[in-house]
């Protein structure tokens, strides 16, 4: 006796797409990547505006300056600018992780 059995890979094969979309560098928009979420919980400031506003930011060159990473330095949990980014950088793509085995659900 034979039993042929028909496999629906439409899942795996949707898992398989969103996971080829992260390959390669990414670019995420800054306020994508730094939630207000994130710089509530791990800083002193209600958003990534706020803390800009505060630092006296007005333009990118501005954000690069050692200047700012001691601002960051003295206003959050990281010792850098740098260090603030590839957290929120990590955090970022487990929570685009989770999204892609779960198909967007929480």
């Amino acid at each position: 006796m034979t039993v042929k059995v028909k496999l629906d890979m439409s899942e795996l094969e949707r898992i398989r797409n969103k996971v080829a979309e992260f390959e390669g560098a990414q670019r995420v928009p800054l306020t994508d990547l730094l939630s207000d979420d994130l710089i509530r919980q791990h800083t002193r400031f209600q958003s990534l505006q706020a803390m800009l506003d505060a630092a006296g930011v007005k333009s990118q060159e501005d954000i690069e300056t050692e200047a700012f990473s001691n601002f960051v330095k003295a206003n959050s949990r990281w010792e850098s600018w740098d260090d603030l980014c590839r957290f929120a950088g990590m955090r970022y793509f487990e929570q685009k992780g989770r999204e892609i085995f779960t198909n967007g659900e929480q």
